[in-house]
């Protein structure tokens, strides 16, 4: 990873942070391929590397339960017939998938705990 301030913008101070893309083969003995790098910028130079990517990975988490809720489940996309089912409609959907979110990790912190032999597992 490499990372450079520079002063941009006027006389706010950015961070960016270039993450350098991984290499992956789809078979043993293919030709390596590339992901894309990915660019982070930061308004504040002197947050530390650690937790500006602990950040973009909650951050990212957040992103993606976004699209889940839209492309898997429809959010905004309700096909009902009352008014007021509309606007109550993507409420319930996203409170039944957080649900089942909250579910599966209460499942895996049962199964560390049990594994491991402590009494409960605390994910936050």
């Amino acid at each position: 990873m490499k990372h450079t301030t520079e002063t941009v913008a006027g006389e706010m101070d950015l961070r960016l942070v270039v993450i350098r893309p991984v290499g992956y083969r789809l078979r043993s003995g293919a030709r390596k391929l590339y992901t894309q790098p990915a660019y982070l910028i930061c308004t504040d130079p002197l947050l530390a590397l650690e937790d500006l990517l602990q950040e973009y990975i909650w951050r990212w988490d957040i992103e993606v339960n976004h699209r889940d809720e839209k492309t898997i489940l429809g959010v905004g996309q309700a096909q009902v017939r009352n008014e007021n089912s509309v606007q109550h409609i993507p409420a319930l959907a996203v409170a039944a998938y957080a649900k089942v979110h909250v579910s599966r990790k209460h499942r895996i912190c049962a199964q560390l705990a049990s594994r491991s032999g402590v009494g409960f597992i605390l994910f936050v």
